[in-house]
Parts: C-alpha cells; structure tokens; sequence
C-alpha cells in the first residue's frame, strides 16, 4: 500500500470517526430534548392533579333545588382552598357531600355554628332575627322546628326551599363534608357569572 493509499485510508477513518461522532452526538441530543419534553409534561399534568385534587375543580349543577340561582347543567369553578383559613360564610353558595350520598350537592350556608335555627312562614330567623334573603325567588317552604346548629356544623339549604332536599332532611353539614367555595358559572359561556 503506498504511502497515499495509507493517507487516504486514514483521513476515511477520521472522517468516519467524526461522522459517528456527531450522529451519536446528534441522538444524545434528541434523547435529551425527548426527555425534556417528557419530563415538561409530567410536571404539567402532576400540577394539572394537584391543582384539581387541593385547589380547584369544576363541578356540574345537577337539579333544581338551587333554582333561580343555578341551573342543571351549568359548569361552576368550585375554589376547594377557599376553607384552608377560614370556614363557610353565611349566604355562600358551597359544594358539598352528604354522608351516605353518592352525589355531591350545590347549596347555601344559612346557619352557623352554634346558632339557632327555625322556619317560619317561609321566614328563617337565625337566633330569633329574621335573615334577610335577598338571593331568593321561591322563600316558600313549610315550618321547621328551632334546632340548635352544632359546634363545627354548618346548616345548608337550597334556594328554591319547596325543591331542595337540604338540612332541613339530612341534618347540618360537619365542616369537612363542604368541599369548596362555588365562585363563578363556567359554562354554558352565555351565562357566566360570579355566584352571590
């Protein structure tokens, strides 16, 4: 082999050597551009859950015991961290289970720990002071005796009283079981609104 031919054959080797070079260099890129983009996702949908699992949710308006005020099948933005600091207003619109129920419920706190509670005429009064309802369109409902709410229990009731199975049946609510503060319709787009 001359002394070309041994050159030649060289600068092939070298020159094949670089071009496997830069293809391995090229999938190590790709790998690592791969894994970022896998691992950017991962962290998208972790967060996605976690958001959804602690924070906020949606939730499906399913019924008419909430009537006028909502809907059956308006979307509502249900903030979960609202009660980390604080518990249920009074007048707030909550999401909240029933103990045996497999459904979970849309409803408005109207008692307060440790308050007493009666219906009247279609009237609530709260520690013997009628409370002013100004959310309600249909107030008519039949009596119901004076109960006293529990410490950490919070006593809820639908909108449209005639129509909501409530507190009044099932009994006053334990802090735990409301699951989150209803803020805003979500859906349909054309009804959006914050919920008062």
């Amino acid at each position: 082999m001359s002394e070309q031919d041994k050159r030649a054959s060289q600068d092939e080797s070298v020159e094949l050597e670089q071009m496997l070079a830069a293809e391995r260099d090229r999938k190590r890129r790709v790998r690592k551009e791969l894994f970022s983009w896998i691992r950017t996702f991962a962290i998208a949908v972790a967060a996605a859950l976690l958001v959804r699992t602690f924070v906020f949710t949606p939730a499906l308006v399913n019924g008419p015991s909430m009537q006028d005020t909502l809907h059956t099948g308006q979307m509502m933005a249900v903030l979960k961290a609202s009660y980390w600091f604080r518990g249920p207003a009074r007048g707030e619109v909550v999401f909240c289970h029933y103990p045996g129920w497999e459904e979970d419920c849309v409803k408005r706190v109207i008692g307060l720990p440790g308050e007493r509670l009666r219906i009247e005429d279609s009237v609530v009064y709260i520690d013997d002071q009628p409370l002013d309802e100004p959310y309600l369109t249909r107030p008519e409902t039949a009596d119901f005796p004076e109960v006293t709410i529990e410490q950490g229990c919070y006593f809820v009731m639908g909108d449209h009283r005639a129509r909501s199975t409530d507190s009044r049946v099932v009994g006053a609510l334990e802090e735990k079981q409301i699951q989150g503060h209803c803020l805003a319709i979500m859906w349909p787009v054309g009804e959006w609104k914050v919920i008062r």
